[in-house]
């Protein structure tokens, strides 16, 4: 502000309003523009960064679906390769296995151990005289039957090759074993299948049946399948249709007694 001298008078000058503010709004409109094109640019990373993470889940969620798939199958793969193609029990592979693991059971706990040896009689003849696709539904509806005496997921029904089965029994007597056997006998003779070269007209089976409490460095579980083995032929030859005991058979395990070495159906 100035005083003007001649007369009474005062002169003021100022800057107008958007000359003051000029700087200020050019100083912000810079910086708006700057934070502008950093929001732009954030945002353009932040999408880009968020498809990769979508990307990356869907990726992961591909590789666990993979993955499962591939147990899945895996598991599936590895039960074929236990299971008889023909009759849907356990190959001799599988049973082979699961002797080894319910002997080693069978010695740490000191329980007895029993297994069953099936044969078809006559089978030869079955085929010769029906065919051997007759022959093959034959054997299914038997192993139907064999199966059905598995009452214990430690129980294993196997095809232990061509006509003859097996049924392994952790933690069972002789006694046990026998009456099991004796049953698959009958629900096999009540399936009435016809075979003209089978003395009894109708499909039977032979069944040798062992059972012992194995001993540790002293038993192997190829014992048993000989002790089983020896009363089947002794079932065999003393006129089929029957399940024997073998008595007379000399292992090194405790051996479970039984009051019967043979039944057959009066």
């Amino acid at each position: 502000m100035t005083r003007i001298r001649k007369y009474p008078l005062f002169v003021s000058a100022a800057l107008s309003e958007p000359e003051v503010l000029a700087d200020w709004l050019a100083d912000t409109y810079l910086h708006s523009a700057g934070v502008a094109f950093l929001l732009i640019v954030l945002g353009l990373v932040g999408f880009h960064l968020v498809g990769q993470i979508k990307r990356r889940v869907d990726a992961e969620t591909e590789i666990v679906r993979a993955r499962d798939a591939l147990e899945a199958l895996n598991q599936t793969l590895e039960k074929l390769s236990l299971q008889d193609g023909l009759t849907g029990l356990s190959n001799r592979r599988h049973f082979d296995i699961a002797l080894d693991k319910e002997f080693n059971r069978a010695m740490r706990n000191a329980s007895s151990l029993a297994l069953i040896m099936i044969d078809v009689d006559c089978f030869k003849q079955y085929n010769d005289i029906y065919g051997h696709i007759a022959g093959d539904e034959c054997l299914r509806r038997i192993s139907q039957v064999v199966e059905s005496s598995q009452r214990r997921p430690s129980d294993v029904a196997a095809r232990y090759g061509g006509e003859e089965l097996s049924v392994l029994l952790p933690c069972t007597d002789i006694n046990g074993a026998m009456v099991i056997a004796e049953n698959i006998r009958m629900a096999i003779r009540n399936l009435a299948i016809k075979h003209t070269g089978n003395p009894a007209g109708i499909v039977t089976i032979s069944a040798g049946v062992d059972a012992f409490v194995p001993v540790r460095d002293e038993n192997m579980p190829l014992e048993l399948i000989q002790a089983a083995d020896t009363a089947l032929y002794a079932a065999k030859t003393s006129g089929r249709d029957r399940v024997c005991h073998n008595v007379n058979f000399t292992h090194r395990g405790q051996p479970v007694s039984s009051d019967t070495s043979m039944i057959k159906e009066p």
